[in-house]
């Protein structure tokens, strides 16, 4: 089977890190990937989290 990105998700998450930027739905991927949590938790956390203004520069 060959899951399409999973090696991308590595990079985005030290990206995300490194300049410091939040990429909850990235992050989550990679916590699922890597870190051997569950899907389900970390869909329930995604759906918890407060809506936020996002800015174009």
């Amino acid at each position: 089977m060959v899951i399409e990105g999973i090696n991308a998700t590595i990079t985005a998450n030290r990206l995300a890190k490194l300049h410091e930027v939040e990429m909850p739905i990235s992050e989550s991927i990679y916590q699922i990937l890597y870190e051997n949590k569950p899907p389900r938790t970390a869909l329930q956390e995604l759906m918890r989290r407060s809506g936020k203004r996002e800015y174009v520069i």
